[in-house]
């Protein structure tokens, strides 16, 4: 047998290292000097060209390069979904409001009724904090007929604002309306 691999042998690492290498003092399989010449690299071009052409550590490889990649993804999606969950809770608050001061008589009691209502149902939503909304309510200055519900959210104190300036944030003020016409349609 050749001191140098060919092209015709087939040796793996595992047969070097593994399950199929010959110990010093086995005599069933060929000597361990033929194994330990025949799996010893021959010079440093030899590593080489066999570390290059080695697949066993391609999809550990592969995986540190992706997972970085997707957990960002995850958490983008994560972080801006809490946003818009918030921004629909505003938007919910607001036409519910509009909704609950239509009984209202006169435009005050309208007002109040809508800023009663966020008040007492603000905490049902999780990611808004009730301290930091604002109401106003007041007829349209377009259409006296038409009066609006306007519910201000200041989103500051939401995580990812805290993040590096690096990551592009939406307006933490969130501002949302809603229209109910008096009398019916």
């Amino acid at each position: 047998m050749s001191d140098r691999l060919n092209k015709s042998q087939n040796v793996t690492l595992r047969d070097c290292f593994g399950k199929n290498s010959v110990s010093k003092g086995d005599v069933s399989q060929p000597s361990f000097e033929a194994h330990r010449k025949r799996c010893a690299p021959q010079d440093d071009g030899a590593i080489i060209s066999r570390f290059v052409k080695s697949r066993h550590a391609a999809s550990a490889v592969e995986f540190a390069l992706v997972t970085p990649l997707f957990l960002v993804m995850v958490f983008g999606i994560v972080l801006f979904g809490s946003y818009l969950a918030a921004i629909h809770g505003v938007q919910q608050l607001a036409a519910e409001a509009a909704r609950v001061s239509i009984a209202g008589l006169s435009d005050a009691e309208r007002g109040t009724l809508a800023r009663n209502y966020v008040t007492a149902n603000a905490a049902s939503y999780p990611l808004i904090t009730p301290s930091r909304l604002a109401v106003s309510a007041a007829a349209s200055p377009a259409d006296a007929n038409v009066f609006v519900v306007t519910v201000n959210y200041d989103a500051s104190q939401m995580f990812f604002y805290s993040l590096p300036k690096f990551v592009p944030v939406p307006s933490p003020a969130i501002v949302r309306s809603a229209a109910i016409p008096r009398g019916g349609y």
